[in-house]
């Protein structure tokens, strides 16, 4: 497969301290963990695809201009650009392995961008809304309004200095998501689940930390990665489900890395960098 590659904030973190919480790392590494491209060839005994079909996949080493890939998590993308498709698929995928394989919500009726705002529309449809439960969300003050639009019943300004004490005035909570690994997310999520565990995690707390991103790699998962590939993404991206999602391309192929991933690490650029290997 010949890839587009998006820099998630997981690759910079993989690439330049090698943070190892996706799984272990074994040098030497090629680094990358998602990318979308054309099948250029296909082995022996592999079914439902083509040559020169247009297709994301989540594996490790995608940044390289050409990749081996496992057809079992090759899911097609149709006539999407190859740049929405890189950036849709990773965060909506995240979203959707939360709530169906680890909070065992069900799968939804639509799908609609970063982790948290797929993770909202998401719940919205799924079984957490259904049973009664609502949709709490923080975001940016300019990105209030639009997870209200994907869903959410109330949006806290993240960089308010009271927001712990606002979401746990709109509590209890049957369950904690965060979208983010800083520690400013995970301190605020410790502090709430004191609040209703006791200073020590309780046994009414289940705490749960996956590479939830990969987690439809493991064969165990097999039935939600075969939905996954062969269902639910192509009729989400056919279905104009989700909404268009802002980039930067730096070109230079892959020189562009090292620059990208830095920028992206240290918080310097706010929206999303793809980059193309074959330039």
């Amino acid at each position: 497969m010949t890839p587009d590659n998006r820099v998630w904030p997981l690759d910079a973190k993989m690439f330049l301290s090698g943070y190892g919480g996706a799984g272990p790392l074994s040098y030497p590494v090629v680094f990358g963990t998602s990318g979308v491209g054309t099948i250029e060839e296909l082995d022996e005994g592999v079914t439902g695809l083509e040559v020169g079909y247009r297709a994301t996949q989540r594996r490790e080493g995608t940044w390289q201009p050409l990749v081996i890939c496992n057809a079992k998590i090759l899911a097609r993308i149709g006539d999407l650009s190859f740049e929405q498709a890189v950036l849709i698929d990773y965060p909506l995928q995240t979203a959707v392995v939360v709530f169906n394989l680890f909070l065992r919500t069900g799968e939804p009726n639509t799908g609609k961008g970063a982790v948290g705002s797929y993770a909202v529309q998401y719940a919205k449809n799924t079984n957490i809304c259904q049973v009664g439960h609502t949709v709490i969300a923080t975001a940016s003050s300019r990105d209030v309004e639009r997870q209200k639009g994907l869903g959410a019943s109330e949006v806290i300004d993240y960089k308010a200095p009271n927001v712990v004490d606002h979401l746990r005035s709109l509590g209890s909570y049957k369950y904690l998501f965060t979208a983010s690994g800083d520690s400013t997310s995970q301190k605020a999520l410790t502090s709430l689940l004191q609040a209703q565990g006791g200073g020590q995690l309780d046994h009414n707390v289940n705490r749960v930390y996956q590479a939830f991103s990969q987690a439809v790699q493991r064969d165990q998962y097999s039935e939600s990665r075969a939905w996954w590939c062969k269902d639910y993404l192509l009729k989400v991206l056919r279905g104009n489900l989700v909404e268009p999602v802002k980039f930067t391309k730096p070109g230079r192929g892959l020189t562009a890395l090292h620059q990208a991933s830095t920028e992206v690490f240290e918080g310097k650029i706010s929206g999303r960098v793809v980059v193309n290997p074959q330039e």
